[in-house]
């Protein structure tokens, strides 16, 4: 995303919805997310630049790191084991 192409209102809008992000303690992950169900075209790259150096939350992004991501076969693998079941 080129923020030199965004109005001062875009910029605005986009400082609001990370400082959003910022105050519920979502990590770099979640704010990806949570800015692209909002129309947001942005990589999870962009966020973290836009966090450390264009909003001023230093540090933050290193401070709440994304969850790694599941590969197939991890998720398959998971999927298979046995639901736990309470005894009673």
């Amino acid at each position: 995303m080129n923020l030199a192409s965004l109005t001062p209102a875009g910029i605005a809008y986009l400082g609001k919805q990370y400082e959003a992000c910022v105050d519920r303690g979502m990590d770099v992950g979640s704010i990806y997310a949570y800015l692209t169900q909002r129309g947001v075209a942005v990589t999870r790259a962009e966020v973290i630049h836009h966090l450390d150096y264009v909003f001023k939350f230093t540090n933050y992004a290193a401070q709440h790191p994304a969850l790694p991501l599941v590969s197939y076969e991890q998720a398959d693998a998971a999927m298979r084991k046995p639901a736990r079941r309470k005894m009673l």
